[in-house]
């Protein structure tokens, strides 16, 4: 079992929230926990965004027990009956990563409201990060060619500490996470 996690940031074109949340928790995330080797996923708003770039307003984590089939699941699904977009979206804001965790997962972890700090890591990046739990590593698979956008990901339910980078970070996305919809498990 590869487990992973499948960070997708995405954002509605404007005036489209309603159209574009709607067809989000109602559709998609459906579609993919159907995907064989995605075992459940949850949606989050993100809040108090501390960057100077354009955030994202919204997050989905997929849960993969098993990498490759989910990557290829999504690869042959995606823009098809069994997996339709919708014109909502807003495609320039859109990113998505996988990660993996550095510590051993126990059957009742979950995601849940708290703070996400990422890291893009530049060529001189020198990090060890403890294999704490809420620590991730950006996968050697991704769903999407070309490099990932982050490196390194912590996820802490203390919502006022953020996590010390690592040295070497070329940006970095600070951001508090709500849960907006409940964990939607794939069916057995």
């Amino acid at each position: 079992m590869s487990h992973c996690f499948y960070f997708v940031f995405t954002q509605p074109k404007a005036g489209q929230d309603e159209e574009f949340n709607t067809w989000y928790s109602n559709r998609h995330i459906y579609d993919l926990v159907a995907i064989p080797g995605i075992a459940a996923a949850q949606r989050y708003q993100l809040l108090d965004a501390v960057t100077a770039e354009k955030t994202p307003d919204y997050l989905a984590i997929y849960e993969f027990s098993d990498v490759d089939l989910a990557i290829a699941g999504i690869a042959e699904r995606r823009g098809t009956d069994r997996m339709p977009s919708t014109e909502a979206i807003n495609r320039d804001l859109s990113k998505g990563v996988v990660f993996r965790p550095l510590w051993t997962i126990n059957g009742d972890w979950r995601f849940g409201a708290g703070r996400l700090d990422l890291f893009k890591l530049g060529a001189s990046g020198d990090f060890a990060p403890s294999p704490a739990p809420g620590v991730l590593l950006v996968n050697d698979k991704q769903s999407r060619p070309g490099p990932p956008v982050f490196d390194l990901a912590y996820f802490n339910r203390d919502q006022k500490n953020p996590a010390a980078g690592p040295s070497g970070v070329v940006s970095s996305l600070n951001v508090l996470m709500s849960p907006i919809t409940e964990r939607v498990a794939a069916s057995a």
